[in-house]
């Protein structure tokens, strides 16, 4: 189990009229992690994206993002150009710490964690049997590291991969994920690229919602999940 994708977005409410931002307040932090599917694929063909950004993903100035330089500004699509570039398939925890120091010292509040990753497992019965442990393990691991033993992961369920069985195998192990404040959302039935792989660029947008809807929706949200120690 690898992660190829690292993003911190953070959404605050206050900006001033010049458009400079200002971060007395609290930042509220999310990290989104995972693969391709994370990082989303809709709207590129041979390698080249159409450009298009739907309605729901226009530029809003309560929303930043972590840039690849590790400064705060205003989150633009494509969100990871200059992080999902040239990355190894080895990025891992260490990765998540550094980000996640960098953007508490600002002032920020981390709040969750949105994890979509579990594709590459299907190629092997190996990964695919294992995957349960390893994924209850790297949660784990990611919690204790950022001092927050309770802090919110919502995961999505995959609906592709490379063998139906392994699929199945791994869904299985993210819905059996038995941990507090560990939710697992399902997109089964959006549709898919032409790779049968990723998401299209409509689902991106109805994957958004749902992750939204489900971390407010959830009684842990308003519990800050504060990093203690990097501030």
């Amino acid at each position: 189990m690898t992660i190829k994708f690292i993003l911190l977005v953070g959404i605050f409410l206050t900006y001033n009229v010049h458009g400079n931002f200002i971060i007395p307040n609290p930042l509220n932090i999310f990290i989104l992690a995972g693969q391709s599917n994370m990082a989303g694929r809709g709207g590129v063909k041979g390698g080249i994206w159409d450009g298009i950004v739907p309605q729901e993903c226009q530029p809003n100035k309560s929303i930043l993002r972590l840039s690849g330089n590790g400064l705060w500004e205003e989150a633009i699509e494509p969100l990871h150009k200059d992080i999902d570039v040239g990355k190894p398939a080895g990025i891992r925890i260490s990765s998540t710490l550094v980000w996640a120091r960098i953007a508490v010292k600002s002032g920020g509040i981390l709040r969750g964690i949105l994890w979509y990753q579990g594709e590459s497992d299907t190629v092997l019965d190996v990964d695919a049997f294992s995957y349960k442990e390893k994924l209850k393990n790297f949660f784990l691991s990611v919690r204790a590291d950022l001092f927050s033993p309770f802090l919110p992961i919502i995961q999505v369920a995959i609906i592709s991969g490379n063998d139906t069985k392994r699929i199945e195998i791994v869904r299985q192990a993210q819905f059996g994920t038995r941990l507090p404040n560990v939710q697992c959302v399902d997109p089964k039935g959006f549709d898919l690229l032409r790779d049968r792989l990723h998401l299209t660029t409509p689902s991106q947008v109805k994957l958004g919602q749902m992750l939204a809807d489900t971390f407010l929706k959830s009684p842990a949200h308003p519990v800050p999940a504060i990093m203690y120690g990097y501030t």
